[in-house]
């Protein structure tokens, strides 16, 4: 409905200005939750604007060996290495800000209401290595998009009259009470990105000023200790932690600091 009002270049371009201008803002301080929103409503409308189709439909696309949205195969996939290699090093800004799917997901999650929450990290590993295989076979052997049948490409070109656009709206209802279900179960970008961002350069730490009282725990999304947050693919920088933090003992740096 909206998509095309501005070239495909914006797409490149404010991925790569945003990564910058987050990893900037992190490093100076953790920026406050009104920047977050700012940076999460532009991703949001730029979803229905000019970013078509998503990354994660691209990947799968490229799996297919279809162009994604006309686009040269091979421009595609470099953009895809160049998000995994900026996990490894920022961490998980992209799925965390700049992802259209995850920006809009993270809105319906920062309603005010009941959230459920429980430390179900192996049976969500699990879930989502699964759906990557799934997408994977069946987008390479059998040419069938999986994602497709989540709605993301009907929900941000506003198609109402497609049924899966009711299923996207569906997930995001569940996203105000469940932290991400479709980032952190389907999407094949979260798959990948939640690996390598095991090993990412820059990432959450806490300070010598730290008590280990983990009042910061009680505040996270994807229910990680703060011990291992670093270092675990399930962190995507939302900050709810140093916002809970009493002592301003979390920052975002590098092992080097």
């Amino acid at each position: 409905m909206f998509q095309k009002m501005f070239p495909d270049i914006i797409g490149p371009l404010y991925l790569f200005f945003g990564t910058m201008g987050i990893f900037l803002l992190l490093k100076r301080k953790i920026p406050g939750i009104k920047t977050r929103i700012t940076f999460l409503v532009i991703s949001t409308l730029l979803g229905l604007t000019a970013f078509t189709p998503m990354f994660p439909v691209q990947f799968q696309q490229l799996m297919m060996g279809i162009s994604p949205g006309n686009k040269p195969i091979v421009a595609v996939a470099a953009i895809i290495f160049l998000l995994l290699l900026s996990t490894l090093i920022f961490g998980r800004i992209f799925c965390g800000y700049l992802c259209p799917v995850g920006a809009v997901s993270e809105l319906a999650y920062l309603l005010k209401t009941k959230k459920f929450t429980g430390r179900y990290g192996a049976v969500i590993s699990t879930i989502r290595s699964i759906a990557f295989a799934t997408l994977i076979t069946l987008a390479v052997f059998w040419g069938v998009s999986m994602l497709d049948w989540f709605g993301i490409h009907a929900f941000f070109h506003m198609n109402t009259v497609s049924p899966v656009f009711y299923v996207f709206l569906s997930i995001l209802f569940v996203s105000v009470f469940i932290y991400r279900p479709l980032c952190r179960t389907i999407c094949p970008m979260g798959f990948m990105m939640s690996l390598i961002s095991k090993f990412n350069i820059f990432r959450i730490q806490t300070e010598k000023s730290c008590t280990n009282c983990t009042i910061c725990e009680t505040k996270c999304p994807t229910d990680v200790p703060i011990t291992s947050r670093g270092h675990n693919g399930e962190c995507y920088l939302c900050f709810r932690c140093a916002d809970r933090c009493i002592r301003d003992s979390i920052v975002y740096s590098s092992n080097k600091e």
